[in-house]
């Protein structure tokens, strides 16, 4: 069963709920719960280096000889 917008048509416009008990968390708070993602930080370079030696490589491109 796929889901429209018009399923949600009561609450769309309601008000964003604002808890009573828990003050809003800071940006800085906020941003730490992502720290564990930090772990692949030098991925992207790494992979673009390990691109650019295989590319280096393969600078001339001859197409296989076939025999028939």
């Amino acid at each position: 069963m796929q889901r429209r917008i018009e399923d949600y048509a009561d609450i769309i416009h309601l008000p964003r709920p604002i808890s009573r008990t828990h003050p809003p968390m800071s940006r800085h708070d906020r941003a730490g719960q992502f720290a564990p993602f930090s772990a692949l930080t030098g991925l992207h370079a790494a992979a673009d280096r390990t691109e650019q030696e295989k590319a280096a490589q393969y600078d001339v491109y001859s197409p296989p000889e076939y025999s028939a």
